[in-house]
Protein backbone atom coordinates (compact mmCIF):
# COMPACT_ATOMS: atom_id res chain seq x y z
CA UNK A 1 0.00 0.00 0.00
CA UNK A 2 3.13 2.44 0.67
CA UNK A 3 2.87 4.98 -1.86
CA UNK A 4 -0.65 4.47 -3.40
CA UNK A 5 -3.81 6.29 -2.12
CA UNK A 6 -6.94 4.71 -1.10
CA UNK A 7 -10.11 6.50 -0.66
CA UNK A 8 -12.98 5.82 1.98
CA UNK A 9 -16.16 8.30 2.78
CA UNK A 10 -15.18 11.76 2.99
CA UNK A 11 -17.38 11.69 6.33
CA UNK A 12 -14.73 10.08 8.21
CA UNK A 13 -12.18 12.45 7.28
CA UNK A 14 -9.98 13.48 10.04
CA UNK A 15 -11.75 10.07 12.03
CA UNK A 16 -9.36 7.01 12.58
CA UNK A 17 -9.72 4.11 10.60
CA UNK A 18 -8.23 0.39 10.40
CA UNK A 19 -6.91 -0.75 7.45
CA UNK A 20 -6.50 -4.43 6.38
CA UNK A 21 -4.59 -5.41 3.84
CA UNK A 22 -4.15 -8.86 1.70
CA UNK A 23 -2.19 -9.38 -0.95
CA UNK A 24 -5.21 -8.55 -3.24
CA UNK A 25 -7.69 -6.33 -1.39
CA UNK A 26 -7.37 -3.09 0.93
CA UNK A 27 -10.60 -2.54 3.24
CA UNK A 28 -10.89 -0.01 5.39
CA UNK A 29 -13.05 0.09 8.76
CA UNK A 30 -14.38 2.75 10.99
CA UNK A 31 -15.43 1.59 14.49
CA UNK A 32 -15.25 -2.08 13.36
CA UNK A 33 -17.64 -1.47 10.11
CA UNK A 34 -15.82 -1.58 6.83
CA UNK A 35 -16.70 1.36 4.80
CA UNK A 36 -14.32 0.42 1.68
CA UNK A 37 -13.19 -1.69 -0.04
CA UNK A 38 -10.94 -1.78 -3.00
CA UNK A 39 -8.61 -3.84 -5.51
CA UNK A 40 -5.07 -3.89 -4.27
CA UNK A 41 -2.93 -1.53 -6.35
CA UNK A 42 0.83 -1.92 -6.09
CA UNK A 43 1.47 1.33 -8.82
CA UNK A 44 3.45 3.71 -6.62
CA UNK A 45 2.16 6.86 -6.77
CA UNK A 46 -1.71 6.45 -7.74
CA UNK A 47 -5.03 6.97 -6.85
CA UNK A 48 -7.71 4.29 -5.84
CA UNK A 49 -10.49 6.59 -5.99
CA UNK A 50 -14.66 6.25 -5.34
CA UNK A 51 -17.16 8.45 -6.27
CA UNK A 52 -19.40 7.18 -3.57
CA UNK A 53 -16.83 8.90 -1.23
CA UNK A 54 -16.97 11.99 -2.58
CA UNK A 55 -19.70 14.97 -0.98
CA UNK A 56 -22.49 15.26 -3.67
CA UNK A 57 -21.02 18.79 -4.71
CA UNK A 58 -17.79 17.06 -5.79
CA UNK A 59 -19.35 14.09 -7.47
CA UNK A 60 -21.64 16.81 -9.77
CA UNK A 61 -18.05 18.64 -11.12
CA UNK A 62 -16.31 15.56 -11.60
CA UNK A 63 -18.72 14.68 -14.01
CA UNK A 64 -18.87 18.17 -16.27
CA UNK A 65 -17.44 17.35 -19.74
CA UNK A 66 -14.35 19.92 -20.71
CA UNK A 67 -16.58 21.84 -22.96
CA UNK A 68 -19.04 22.64 -20.22
CA UNK A 69 -16.07 23.49 -17.85
CA UNK A 70 -15.22 26.04 -20.41
CA UNK A 71 -18.47 27.52 -20.88
CA UNK A 72 -19.00 28.10 -17.00
CA UNK A 73 -15.57 29.47 -17.11
CA UNK A 74 -16.32 32.13 -19.74
CA UNK A 75 -18.89 33.10 -17.03
CA UNK A 76 -16.29 34.45 -15.52
CA UNK A 77 -14.51 36.43 -18.63
CA UNK A 78 -12.98 35.32 -21.64
CA UNK A 79 -9.48 35.38 -20.62
CA UNK A 80 -10.49 32.45 -17.85
CA UNK A 81 -11.93 30.21 -20.15
CA UNK A 82 -9.13 30.38 -22.76
CA UNK A 83 -6.54 29.67 -19.65
CA UNK A 84 -8.92 26.64 -18.87
CA UNK A 85 -8.94 25.77 -22.60
CA UNK A 86 -5.22 25.82 -22.57
CA UNK A 87 -4.99 23.57 -19.68
CA UNK A 88 -7.65 20.93 -20.30
CA UNK A 89 -5.92 21.06 -23.95
CA UNK A 90 -3.29 18.04 -23.81
CA UNK A 91 -1.33 18.90 -26.87
CA UNK A 92 -0.48 22.03 -25.05
CA UNK A 93 2.03 20.09 -22.96
CA UNK A 94 3.71 21.40 -20.11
Amino acid sequence: MRHHFYSFPHALARHEVEVRLTATTVEIFHRGWRVALDVRSHRKGGYTKSPDHMPAAHRAHREWSPSRLVAWDATVGSETAAFIEQLLDPEAGP
